[in-house]
């Protein structure tokens, strides 16, 4: 015990001897700390709910294509969302797309009991949660709303080129099944035509002849009926009537499928060069009306618009793709915590530079015996080795102790 306190007192002693190299040293770093963390720029984060009401199909489609680096700068370009040096600066922090991915989360609709993938695959998408950061709290803001307005642009543009697309390819296809119907039909209408005038030749040729076209009209108990000629000619040309009627029908649905196909076709010369989405869609909306405007009182016409409500799809609907909360400006800075800064500086200095303190302290009592020569001639004379090896030794420790 007394050895202990003998020690504690030779420490406290070191540090009042040392306390100017002590003070100067905790004060030192803890201002520097300070200086650190006042210069180091601040991290502020703006958030936001972007409301989407993607469709399950569409999220599949477009979610991959959302996380796009290329696309999503090229889409600032475009707009006056960032200026040069703001794009610039996302630039460095957005490299990849999982870096342009942890910028927004989807939300999925609720009540649906899945979870996870399942979820995923089943639901549609009611908005996103979208976050970004940066060095001043109005460009932090302006991020979330640049990303909100992307992704906008990206929902409108895959949405009308799946929408031109399919229906272009849908239009394409009924145009080929009904062109095959309607030569079906005109085959079936020769046919029929045949064989009236071959019945008509019939009853012409053999007047007095009531039954001589064995066709079964109709099964009795007392055997079987069988049509006249006069009957066979009104039954065919009856299904002859049928078979035009059929076929101006086919018509009328050729003229409204050739129609839309060519709709669609131009539309798709829209798709060929990059627009904004909203550019985009407010084109298509254009070609619509001149396109049929000319024969707009046309009933195949009013049909036809009746099947491409754009501008009614909820998809396209324009209005409901907002922020319904956000982007928020940020008041206060989430890095770097300044207080956290100085004073983790202070608790490692306050535990340093008495350590520090005690080392020099040591040194100095004790650089003359490390560093004083040794005489060579004491290999030849062990005992004079080992003592002077003791009075090393001893000299040591009584400055230790003085310290």
């Amino acid at each position: 015990m007394h050895d202990d306190q003998i020690d504690i007192i030779s420490f406290l002693r070191t540090f009042w001897r040392r306390r100017r190299l002590i003070v100067y040293g905790i004060s030192i770093v803890t201002l520097g700390s300070i200086l650190i963390a006042v210069s180091l720029p601040r991290t502020y984060r703006s958030h936001g709910f972007y409301q989407a009401n993607i469709s399950a199909p569409l999220y599949k489609t477009c979610r991959n294509a959302l996380t796009d680096t290329q696309r999503f700068f090229a889409f600032l370009e475009s707009g006056q969302y960032l200026n040069a040096t703001e794009s610039k600066d996302l630039r460095r922090s957005i490299r990849e797309s999982r870096d342009l991915a942890n910028l927004f989360v989807f939300v999925f609709e609720s009540g649906s009991g899945d979870s996870g993938q399942n979820k995923e695959n089943s639901s549609n998408v009611l908005g996103l949660e979208i976050t970004s950061e940066s060095h001043s709290p109005e460009r932090a803001q302006k991020t979330v709303f640049a990303l909100g307005a992307y992704i906008k642009d990206s929902l409108l543009n895959y949405a009308l080129h799946e929408y031109i697309n399919s229906n272009f390819k849908e239009s394409s296809e009924s145009l080929r099944t009904i062109d095959k119907a309607i030569i079906e039909n005109a085959f079936a209408e020769k046919q029929l035509l045949v064989k009236k005038s071959d019945l008509q030749k019939l009853k012409a040729e053999y007047p007095s002849v009531a039954i001589e076209i064995k066709q079964v009209f109709t099964v009795k108990g007392d055997g079987y009926q069988y049509l006249s000629t006069t009957a066979e000619v009104i039954k065919t040309q009856a299904a002859i009537s049928e078979t035009r009627r059929e076929r101006a029908k086919l018509v009328r649905e050729r003229e409204m499928a050739e129609m839309r196909y060519n709709f669609f076709a131009k539309a798709r010369d829209l798709l060929k060069n990059y627009r904004p989405g909203e550019v985009l869609f407010r084109e298509v909306l254009s070609l619509k009306d001149q396109f049929f405007s000319k024969d707009s009182d046309k009933d195949t016409v009013k049909d036809i618009l009746s099947t491409l409500p754009v501008e009614k799809d909820s998809e396209f609907d324009l209005s409901k793709m907002r922020f319904v909360s956000g982007p928020t400006l940020p008041s206060e800075s989430i890095a770097p915590n300044k207080r956290h800064i100085v004073l983790w500086s202070f608790i490692i200095s306050l535990f340093t530079f008495p350590l520090l303190a005690l080392l020099v302290d040591w040194w100095g009592s004790n650089k003359s015996l490390i560093t004083e020569p040794v005489d060579l001639s004491l290999s030849s004379n062990p005992l004079r080795a080992s003592t002077y090896a003791a009075d090393v030794a001893e000299r040591a420790g009584a400055g230790f102790k003085k310290s």
